[in-house]
């Protein structure tokens, strides 16, 4: 048995996707879901089963959820990501040394970018494309309780912005990190991204 440290993905797939108008977690790219390529990306070495918290929709993704990964339901997702990430973090595994943030909204983030955050130490370990910082952000388990004691209407960068010194950016030639699928737009835009590279293996090497 490997005594490198697991770090477990929360995916974030609760929202209502109202601005999108159909489910993000079920976007499709070519026959595989938005979940499902979140779900390829987490699968590393030293990545733990997944928790993926589910709200709007829920019994149409959870066709798609491997069995070896946790389903967290929140039935307050209206109440906003704060509320599906706390509840995500009140089922982390102890023998977790941290975890992942990974929003299903970035369905196009490789599992290279993944890599390069679990090669570094730091508190915090946030992925950056051309300035701008994106996600999945990865945290020590220390930070868990910060998250867990945030109301509602606190988003989760208050963790992150609290003490710039515990935050180690790393920079990645990885658009996906920025991309982001709020609206019926940005799929479409994330969907020829996608078709660029030809395959789905080219989004989980």
């Amino acid at each position: 048995m490997s005594d490198w440290p697991v770090y477990t993905p929360i995916i974030l797939a609760a929202g209502a996707s109202s601005r999108m108008g159909r489910p993000k977690a079920l976007l499709d790219f070519d026959g595989i879901s938005g979940l499902e390529l979140v779900l390829n990306a987490c699968r590393r070495q030293h990545v733990g089963h997944p928790i993926i918290v589910l709200g709007c929709a829920e019994r149409e993704i959870r066709q798609l959820i491997p069995p070896d990964a946790t389903i967290a339901s929140n039935p307050d997702f209206m109440r906003g990501q704060t509320s599906s990430l706390r509840l995500g973090l009140s089922l982390l595994p102890k023998e977790s040394v941290g975890f992942l943030i990974f929003p299903v909204d970035h369905p196009l983030v490789r599992s290279l970018t993944i890599d390069l955050l679990l090669n570094h130490t730091s508190p915090i370990i946030i992925p950056v494309c051309e300035g701008r910082r994106g996600h999945p952000s990865l945290f020590h388990r220390s930070l868990a309780q910060e998250f867990l004691a945030l109301a509602d209407d606190q988003p989760a960068h208050t963790v992150v912005r609290r003490d710039p010194g515990r935050v180690k950016e790393i920079v990645v030639d990885d658009p996906g990190i920025v991309l982001k699928l709020n609206t019926p737009d940005d799929y479409d835009t994330a969907l020829e991204l996608f078709r660029k590279a030809h395959t789905a293996k080219r989004w989980i090497e």
